[in-house]
């Protein structure tokens, strides 16, 4: 940890990348070359985030704790208002339909499944899953042999071909929607 309090001056630079990959897999090696910082600095840095409760680490699924490690985790500011105040979007809108509000939708159900988890001691094991194909399902709900797999769109409509698709990943041939409006 001493060696990190050494290392503050590219903190600002790696918190402005954080923030633009909240959400998102996190590749360290690249975050670490824009900073220009080691990779275990950076590592060290989303580790300071994480004690501090200023965000949560999301691992990718498996079955397996270990090969799930294997894979990069992806981690999520804690609220989407300091995300945005930290992009400096405060004052923009998100308008519904667009990539960017899709993102905080996403970014805000996730959170709230996490803090629900937390209040209601549910004790899932939270995750998300991505195939090398770029198959992704936002969240994954793990608990003993139980597994609840949850896609998170914003969108007014429902894709047929797209539930199809999650089918498939999820090893069904057949897989009705659920609509929750």
């Amino acid at each position: 940890m001493e060696q990190l309090v050494r290392k503050l001056d590219p903190f600002p630079d790696f918190l402005e990348n954080a923030t633009q990959m909240s959400g998102k897999i996190i590749n360290f090696a690249k975050i670490a070359r824009e900073v220009g910082v080691e990779v275990k600095t950076t590592q060290l840095y989303y580790l300071v985030l994480e004690e501090t409760y200023l965000g949560l680490r999301l691992p990718s699924f498996h079955n397996s704790i270990r090969k799930s490690q294997l894979v990069s985790p992806k981690f999520y500011l804690f609220d989407i208002r300091v995300k945005r105040a930290l992009e400096q979007s405060l004052h923009g809108t998100a308008v519904p339909g667009n990539y960017y509000y899709g993102e905080l939708f996403e970014h805000f159900v996730i959170l709230e499944f996490v803090r629900m988890n937390l209040y209601c001691e549910t004790d899932y094991r939270l995750s998300y899953f991505a195939t090398k194909e770029g198959a992704k399902i936002a969240l994954v709900l793990s608990r003993g042999n139980e597994s609840i797999f949850i896609e998170i769109k914003s969108s007014t409509s429902i894709d047929p071909a797209k539930v199809r698709k999650l089918g498939t990943i999820a090893g069904f041939h057949e897989i009705e929607p659920v609509d929750f409006r």
